[in-house]
């Protein structure tokens, strides 16, 4: 049995958010032990399967922290409007403190996904070795190409795994990678799963 998060903005409807659900569900049915964390309030799916869900105490950790949460609504109002896509800049300083404070009263996980361009802009700078980014959108950064989208590549890539739903979406990242010699960890493309019984009985109707 393996002890596996999963990690989203919220869950809400949405394509990310079903197939983030899909996978656990899959995961938890094989035995394995799933912890769900959603970086925001939202929850419009049923939970229909054995797992943990945990909303990221945002809130109360900038409550305990004045000057974390000054700066937290400063880069919400100026800095990620001055300073386009570059939100991983500022989000991550935060909810790096807010996650580890989190993770640190958890078990062990033995993989953590965390899942969308939102999810990976507010958690990229965590450094946990189990840690893998899924993209599931072309992404804005590996399109631009200046000194300031570069830079920005380069901060939210480096040293990275990340997977993609499609070569579509990995083409461009591995491109860009290569032409600012950016190391990844890993870039693959794993197709969104696709339960096929599930289709066949809906099919039905």
């Amino acid at each position: 049995m393996k002890r596996i998060l999963f990690i989203t903005h919220n869950f809400k409807g949405g394509g990310i958010q079903k197939i983030t659900l899909d996978t656990a569900r899959y995961l938890a049915q094989q035995g394995n032990d799933i912890t769900l964390l959603a970086l925001e309030e939202g929850l419009d799916f049923q939970l229909d399967f054995q797992c943990a869900y945990n909303v990221l105490p945002v809130k109360e950790f900038l409550y305990k922290h004045p000057f974390l949460g000054f700066y937290f609504l400063f880069y919400k109002i100026f800095l990620r409007k001055i300073f386009p896509q570059s939100e991983h800049l500022w989000a991550g300083t935060v909810y790096k403190k807010v996650f580890m404070e989190y993770y640190k009263n958890q078990q062990p996980f033995d993989a953590i996904f965390i899942n969308g361009a939102r999810s990976m802009n507010r958690l990229h700078s965590i450094n946990l070795s189990q840690a893998v980014y899924s993209l599931h959108l072309p992404h804005v950064l590996a399109k631009k190409d200046n000194v300031y989208y570069n830079f920005l590549f380069k901060k939210l890539f480096l040293n990275k795994k990340v997977f993609t739903v499609s070569d579509f979406i990995k083409d461009p990242i591995l491109k860009k990678s290569i032409q600012l010699s950016i190391p990844l960890k890993c870039l693959e493309t794993i197709y969104n799963p696709c339960d096929k019984t599930d289709l066949l009985e809906k099919s039905k109707d």
